[in-house]
C-alpha cells in the first residue's frame, strides 16, 4: 500500500506516526517553584503530567504480567493515550465525561501559541539588538527562504560577524566600505577590550589592515 500512498519506505513509514517514546524536557523548561506561603515546592504542570504518564505505563505493565482482563487493560491504555495527548495539547475537545481532567494545565501547545505564547510574546515582538519589525508583503520574485530589505534599512541593521580565516578578506572589504556603502560594516568590536570603533569616522583602510583572526 505504500506506493499507493506515495510514501518512500526508505525515508518514512506509517509506523513512525505511532508515538512510543516521549522526550523529557530539561528542568529549565519545567522549573520547580518554591512556595512562599507553605512548605515544600510546586512542580510544573509538565512535570506532573510526565509523572502521571510514567505511573500509568507502570500500572499497565504490571497488569499485563498479572493477567488482568483485556477490557480493563484497554480502558487503562485509552487513559494513557489521553494523558499523552493532554501533555502536548490540554485544550482537546471530545473527551469523555469520566476522563475529563480535574485541573487545567499549561501544555506545550498553550506555551507556544497565542499572543502571550513563546513565539509572539517572547520571540517576535521584543526590542532587542540586531532586529527590526515591519508589516509583511508578498513578492513573487523572492524565493521561499528570502526576505527583501530596503537598502537604507539594510545599512542600519547589523549582524555580529566573527572574523576567521575563511572570511577575513570579505570582512576587510566590508570595513573599507563602511556604513554608507552596502554591503558594509558599521563598527568593529575588539573581543579583548570590548571597545567599539565606529567606521563612519576614521581611517577605514587602516582599520581593515589591522583586522586579525
Amino acid at each position: 500500500d505504500l506506493p499507493l500512498l506515495l510514501i518512500d519506505e526508505s525515508v518514512i513509514h506509517p509506523r513512525d506516526f505511532i508515538l512510543s517514546r516521549i522526550l523529557v524536557p530539561p528542568i529549565c523548561i519545567r522549573p520547580t517553584v518554591q512556595s512562599d506561603f507553605r512548605a515544600g515546592t510546586n512542580e510544573d504542570d509538565l512535570t506532573i503530567k510526565l509523572s502521571e504518564i510514567i505511573f500509568l505505563n507502570d500500572v499497565i505493565q504490571r497488569n499485563r504480567l498479572n493477567g488482568v482482563k483485556m477490557d480493563k487493560l484497554v480502558e487503562q491504555w485509552d487513559f494513557l493515550q489521553l494523558q499523552c495527548a493532554l501533555y502536548i495539547n490540554s485544550s482537546l475537545s471530545g473527551i469523555p465525561a469520566h476522563m475529563q481532567p480535574k485541573k487545567w494545565m499549561r501544555s506545550f501547545a498553550q506555551r507556544l501559541k497565542g499572543k502571550q505564547g513563546r513565539f509572539r510574546g517572547n520571540l517576535s515582538g521584543k526590542r532587542v539588538d540586531f532586529s527590526a519589525r515591519t508589516v509583511i508583503s508578498p513578492d513573487p520574485n523572492l524565493r521561499i527562504d528570502e526576505v527583501a530589505v530596503p537598502i537604507h534599512v539594510a545599512k542600519i541593521m547589523s549582524y555580529p560577524e566573527i572574523v576567521n580565516k575563511t572570511n577575513i578578506e570579505f570582512i576587510r572589504q566590508l570595513v573599507r566600505n563602511g556604513p554608507d556603502i552596502h554591503p558594509g560594516a558599521n563598527f568593529i568590536i575588539n573581543p579583548k577590550t570590548e571597545q567599539k570603533k565606529f567606521l563612519k569616522y576614521g581611517d577605514r583602510n587602516d582599520l581593515a589592515s589591522k583586522l586579525r583572526v
